[in-house]
C-alpha cells in the first residue's frame, strides 16, 4: 500500500551558469583565449587569468560561444582537456561563429576555446560588437552537494594542438 507523499526536500544548489566576453580583439594562438570581461561566474568555475573552465563535478554541461570576425579569418576550437571537440571556421572580413555542445565531465576536466594561428586570428570586440564563451553544468551524475567542494590541481601538461584528436584519447561526445 502506497503511503502520502513527504514533504519537499530542499532546492539544490545552482549550476553556474558563467558567461565571459573578450576584453580585447586578436587573442594569442594556440592557447586558451582569455576572456576578461566576466558578465557572470559566480562560482569561480571559470579562471578569467587563464581562461579555462573546470568541472566542479562530474556530469553534464553546455558550452557555447559566439565570436565576431573582423580584419580576417577566424579558426576557433572547443577544447577539452587538449582535445579539440568542435571546430568553426569564418572566412569572410566580416563575420560571426557560433556554437553550442554538451558535454558529459568528469571532475577536474578543462574546456576552453582557443585560436589555430596569428593568420586565421579574426576574432574581434568592440562596444559595438561582442566576443562571448559560457558553459554551465546542466546535472549533476549524483545528489552530491557541490558547494564547497574541493577541487584537484589543474591539468597543465599536453600540447595545445589544432589537429584531430587521437581516436584513443579522444572524449565521448
Amino acid at each position: 500500500m502506497k503511503g502520502e507523499q513527504g514533504p519537499m526536500g530542499p532546492m539544490g544548489p545552482i549550476g553556474d551558469q558563467g558567461v565571459k566576453a573578450l576584453r580585447s580583439s586578436f587573442p594569442a594562438a594556440n592557447q586558451p583565449v582569455v576572456f576578461g570581461r566576466i558578465i557572470y561566474n559566480l562560482q569561480q568555475h571559470y579562471n578569467p587569468s587563464t581562461g579555462v573552465y573546470t568541472a566542479p563535478v562530474n556530469g553534464t554541461y553546455a558550452f557555447s560561444f559566439h565570436l565576431t570576425a573582423s580584419t580576417r579569418s577566424l579558426k576557433v576550437g572547443l577544447f577539452w582537456n587538449f582535445q579539440p571537440v568542435v571546430k568553426s571556421t569564418q572566412t569572410y572580413e566580416l563575420g560571426s561563429v557560433s556554437q553550442q555542445v554538451m558535454l558529459h565531465l568528469s571532475l577536474g576536466d578543462q574546456v576552453w576555446l582557443q585560436v589555430k594561428d596569428i593568420v586565421s586570428n579574426g576574432m574581434f570586440t568592440s562596444s559595438e560588437a561582442s566576443s562571448t564563451f559560457s558553459g554551465f553544468l546542466i546535472q549533476p551524475d549524483t545528489c552530491d552537494i557541490i558547494m564547497g567542494r574541493e577541487l584537484p590541481p589543474p591539468i597543465i601538461r599536453g600540447e595545445y594542438t589544432w589537429g584531430d584528436p587521437d581516436p584513443t584519447l579522444s572524449p565521448n561526445v
